[in-house]
């Protein structure tokens, strides 16, 4: 059976109605929420906006004022927001059974901080922008830059502005310091020393030797030893040369003894005349009277060398040796050292020897030296002693002995053997 037109009719107006209805309700429950989340508003904070870098955020900083007693309560956990990084964070919460979406904006409004750092560079040294600040403050990551590139090339102090900006485009300007320097002092070599060596031996120039520089980490060596040979006895001279960066060169030389091995007596006898030598080389100058010789002797003997107690008292060549290469040895050394200076030099001279004054007294040596090509003769004892008095450069019997009787017969000897001196 066909539905009239009139049923059909009345249908539609029924499904307007409830249509209507329907849509009517859906505004009204809009309202509803729209009134009451509007009454929320004026509880609960929609949009918190704190620096970058905040120590913390709590429920309370979104709740605006609680009159009317609500259950509010966080349901976001905000320890889990970075409030070092900006941006815009969703935060839920719970007011009585409404669930309100809040925004939580991380704003980094703050420019940078730091200190300046004055910095002294080399003509031609250049410094990233980083190296002219220090203690930098900020929460995000921050870039320095040279406002205007300082010029390294230019000597002496200027001014360099550096741009600190952060992740957030907040910027600030920091003055430093700048002095351009240029380096004009040449290295120090240090530990260079003469060289012993015997023939055929082995030199290592470098050992022990260091470079000092005022701006120049690494300054470069090189060593000259073209003129040395050590297949040959003789005296050679070998060159150091320090450069640094800035091209500053400084020199040193130091001489390279080359020697024969000295092993047996022989070998020192003959060795011992060319030390002697050498000596008399460096310490008697030409137009030396006798007596100036004699004394220029005795005070290189007092001053250079160093009493030990020791020596090889079985030959006076022999221990002149050993006395003239290391410049030490007992009373015995400084007689034999002396004597044969004397010799090389025809300065006439008598040995003369301590008597003992009892079985285990000790031994002493010393000389009678002559000025006047041996016709008179004076003591002579270089050996130091303790306390005052003891100065024996050509002195008289008289005065040895007023010397050796205050000092428990230090001189005693036999009288008999030798020759008298002058009273002055």
């Amino acid at each position: 059976m066909q539905e009239s037109a009139e049923q059909r009719k009345g249908l539609q107006t029924k499904y307007i109605v409830l249509i209507t209805i329907i849509a009517s309700l859906l505004i009204i429950g809009c309202v509803v929420i729209a009134l009451i989340s509007n009454s929320y508003s004026k509880v609960i904070k929609r949009e918190l906006t704190v620096e970058a870098g905040a120590q913390s955020v709590s429920l309370d900083d979104f709740i605006i004022q609680n009159k009317k007693n609500s259950d509010i309560s966080m349901l976001t956990k905000l320890s889990d927001i970075d409030l070092n990084v900006p941006g815009t964070y969703t935060v839920k919460i719970k007011c009585d059974r409404l669930k309100i979406k809040c925004k939580l904006i991380v704003d980094d409004t703050v420019a940078p901080t730091a200190t300046p750092v004055e910095n002294t560079v080399l003509k031609g040294e250049e410094l990233a922008a980083e190296k002219f600040v220090q203690n930098i403050i900020d929460v995000t990551k921050v870039t320095a830059m040279f406002k205007n590139k300082p010029d390294f090339e230019k000597v002496g102090k200027q001014d360099v502005t550096i741009i600190l900006k952060d992740t957030s485009l907040n910027q600030t300007e920091i003055v430093a310091a700048l002095t351009v320097v240029e380096d004009t002092i040449a290295p120090e070599i240090i530990g260079v020393k003469n060289i012993s060596v015997y023939v055929g031996g082995t030199i290592n120039y470098r050992k022990n030797i260091s470079l000092k520089d005022d701006y120049d980490q690494n300054p470069t060596l090189t060593v000259d030893s073209s003129e040395v040979d050590i297949s040959k006895e003789g005296s050679y001279t070998v060159k150091y040369t320090a450069t640094d960066s800035a091209g500053n060169v400084a020199t040193k030389t130091a001489t390279v003894i080359v020697s024969r091995q000295v092993n047996t007596n022989e070998d020192k006898r003959l060795a011992a005349v060319e030390l002697a030598d050498n000596l008399i080389k460096k310490i008697i100058k030409d137009g030396m009277t006798p007596k100036e010789k004699v004394t220029a002797i005795y005070n290189w003997a007092r001053r250079n060398m160093r009493y030990t107690g020791k020596s090889d008292k079985s030959d006076y060549s022999v221990e002149a040796y050993n006395a003239l290469k290391t410049y030490s040895g007992d009373c015995f050394s400084y007689f034999s050292a002396t004597k044969l200076m004397f010799e090389r030099l025809g300065i006439a001279n008598i040995d003369v020897a301590k008597v003992k004054n009892y079985s285990n007294d000790s031994n002493h040596f010393w000389s009678l030296v002559s000025i006047d090509g041996g016709q008179t003769y004076y003591h002579f004892d270089a050996t130091p002693r303790k306390g005052p008095g003891d100065d024996f450069c050509l002195v008289t019997d008289a005065f040895l002995d007023a010397y050796s009787n205050s000092h428990g017969k230090s001189h005693n000897r036999d009288m008999s053997l030798y020759p008298a001196t002058p009273t002055e």
